[in-house]
């Protein structure tokens, strides 16, 4: 999701564990569908979005065929501030007045406020170099790292981006991201007074505070912040800042290049720190949470398993979304979001590790345990392979959706 998101380097133990663990074990219970990467050929068939809240972002010039797409069948949109523009804006509404979208925006970068940005406002080091990125795209055209603590930058950010957002039509901002420390290219070049761990909290809580006020002026009120993690020895270390807003997306791929593929201990953490941490945390404050995470054809059951816990928290104000591995651009499609699951009828339960959650049409199942449980159901339920059942076997840290009725979207291609 996040294109120019900072990202701490911690995680060093986490790591270590990950290249050890468990390879991802094949299957689950449900054999289910992939991913469909959003072609042509898809968005011909008529796909018929559930009621599964989800997301979507863009980064990049879209179609006329996939605006319409994205207009209705993703409930918010996130569109990269050199694209936020109102021609845009207005054709997603013509076909659907009612999704949300936000403009994605990040204070570090200064590319994308040419004409802004004074030199001043450029990061520098003890020594008094310049500072630069070390992240993707933005490392290899050594893009500069604007003084984000810096009131006067923050303020200058807060205007030029309330008035971006008012001239576009969006419904408000998500700034990517923020960090409860200096990020690696900061104090990799050497701290200065600056960039203490108090003054860089300092500076977000400021940022969040400015930006609303700005929000406010030119009549819109939502705002979201990219960086809701939990650290091994730091957890829910920035929930702080969900004081100071409407809520946060949670990127679950925030240990380097692993994932939920990568085994049995980055499903253990991706459910009782992502989920049943940060995720309820923020649900129970009432905020927005946008949680991503990171998938491909291979990923079928992980993706089932990130979905069930997801489910198992959902409110009016969580959204999910399943981004492509080999390519943030590319926008895609999981065949589960075509299910129609109704509203939730009751909180979750929680009974020797195995988490249900009961919805109008179905049941989510998650277990949580370290190791393969039997579930018995009330009653007669259909898997995602439309089969009958009465009980279900649930491998270690995988979750599945079961249904009251059968489903008639069991087909990923239909």
């Amino acid at each position: 999701m996040m294109r120019y998101g900072v990202r701490n380097k911690s995680f060093l133990l986490i790591f270590i564990f990950l290249i050890f663990s468990t390879l991802l074990v094949s299957c689950m219970t449900d054999s289910v569908g992939s991913i469909i990467e959003v072609n042509k050929s898809i968005m011909e068939k008529n796909i018929v979005k559930g009621d599964i809240p989800i997301f979507a972002s863009i980064y990049r010039d879209v179609s006329e065929d996939e605006i319409q797409f994205l207009a209705t069948h993703y409930d918010f949109i996130f569109i990269l501030d050199t694209f936020c523009k109102k021609p845009l804006l207005d054709r997603i509404r013509h076909y659907n007045n009612n999704v949300k979208i936000l403009m994605l925006t990040n204070p570090y970068f200064f590319q994308s406020y040419y004409g802004v940005f004074k030199e001043e406002w450029k990061a520098r080091s003890k020594k008094g170099d310049y500072i630069y990125s070390t992240y993707g795209d933005s490392a290899k055209y050594k893009i500069h790292l604007l003084d984000y603590a810096n009131r006067k930058w923050q303020q200058a950010f807060s205007i030029k981006n309330a008035d971006r957002i008012k001239n576009s039509g969006a419904d408000g901002i998500l700034i990517d991201t923020l960090t409860n420390s200096a990020p690696y290219p900061i104090w990799a070049s050497g701290l200065h007074k600056n960039y203490s761990v108090k003054n860089w909290k300092s500076a977000n809580r400021n940022l969040l505070n400015v930006m609303t006020q700005q929000l406010a002026k030119s009549g819109r009120d939502l705002l979201i912040y990219n960086g809701l993690i939990s650290e091994e020895k730091i957890e829910l270390q920035n929930r702080e800042y969900l004081d100071f807003s409407n809520g946060a997306a949670i990127e679950t791929y925030g240990l380097g290049q692993f994932d939920l593929d990568s085994g049995d201990m980055y499903r253990y953490w991706f459910f009782h720190h992502s989920i049943m941490k940060l995720m309820k945390h923020a649900v129970d404050k009432d905020k927005y949470v946008f949680l991503e995470i990171r998938a491909d054809s291979k990923s079928k059951a992980s993706q089932l398993f990130a979905l069930s816990s997801f489910l198992l928290l959902r409110s009016d104000k969580t959204f999910f979304y399943a981004a492509s591995k080999k390519n943030d651009e590319t926008l895609i499609w999981f065949p589960e979001w075509q299910l129609k699951l109704g509203k939730p009828v009751k909180p979750y339960s929680e009974k020797n590790g195995i988490f249900r959650r009961e919805y109008q049409n179905g049941i989510i199942v998650v277990n949580s345990t370290s190791d393969k449980k039997r579930v018995n159901l009330e009653g007669h339920f259909y898997n995602l392979e439309n089969e009958k059942v009465t009980h279900i076997d649930v491998k270690s840290l995988y979750g599945t959706i079961l249904l009251k009725h059968a489903n008639i979207n069991s087909d990923p291609e239909n």
